[in-house]
């Protein structure tokens, strides 16, 4: 499967929470995903619903992607940067 190119949209500051990612993954013996993401200050979410996440502090984020037949991909690291 394949990760798509990723929309950021920033946080307005250092130390807000108004930082969001939106991702698409297509392919792999889908159509159900499990979305595990990580990121700066222990942040963790795990999905199987969507690979979009919200509410993020500025930072490096990184996707980690299974599909039904349990192959696991790593997308590329997304950073969140401040306004």
């Amino acid at each position: 499967f394949q990760c798509g190119v990723p929309q950021v949209t920033k946080a307005n500051c250092l130390n807000t929470t108004e930082g969001a990612i939106t991702m698409l993954v297509q392919g792999g013996d889908g159509p159900t995903y499990t979305y595990q993401w990580s990121g700066p200050n222990g942040y963790t979410s795990t999905s199987t619903i969507t690979a979009n996440i919200s509410m993020l502090f500025p930072g490096a984020y990184t996707l980690t992607v299974i599909d039904e037949s349990g192959v696991a991909r790593q997308c590329s690291t997304v950073n969140v940067g401040s306004s």
